[in-house]
């Protein structure tokens, strides 16, 4: 069984919270919204979603600083910012952050498919270069690691 790729979209705008979702479900990916930074943040440390589709600009808090956060805490989800903010600066500083893209509204369904696509395959294939190994400490239990 294969499972699908989670999609957490974090937006203030319910209406493009519904039309992200709809177009997600539609192209089989699991997904789970949040209308705010923080309830976004919480779902983040608690789904562990594959992709962050995240505003930059939200209503308690911006999506760098979300992303910010997000990173610090260890967090390995992808991140796409979704914004109507077209400055060049701000996109280079979202990917200077780890953000995987950058995609200004009006959204183009059809970049917002390619995009979605390749930043999953890039995680994917990030995952597959990673091994299961056991080890054995002195003194202590084997415990199973993820390593690169």
């Amino acid at each position: 069984m294969t499972l699908m790729p989670r999609i957490l979209i974090i937006d203030d705008h319910s209406p493009i919270v519904g039309l992200l979702k709809k177009f997600c479900i539609a192209e089989n990916y699991e997904v789970e919204t949040a209308l705010s930074g923080a309830v976004g943040l919480r779902l983040v440390r608690e789904t562990l979603p594959d992709l962050v589709l995240v505003d930059l600009k939200l209503g308690d808090m911006s999506g760098l600083d979300l992303l910010r956060t997000a990173k610090a805490e260890g967090c390995t989800s992808r991140f796409v910012f979704i914004t109507g903010n077209a400055e060049v600066r701000t996109a280079v500083e979202a990917m200077k952050c780890g953000a995987s893209d950058y995609l200004t509204k009006p959204l183009d369904l059809d970049e917002l498919r390619r995009v979605i696509t390749s930043v999953l395959e890039e995680r994917a294939q990030g995952a597959s270069n990673r091994k299961l190994i056991l080890v054995y400490p002195k003194q202590a239990a084997p415990r199973l690691a993820l390593t690169e």
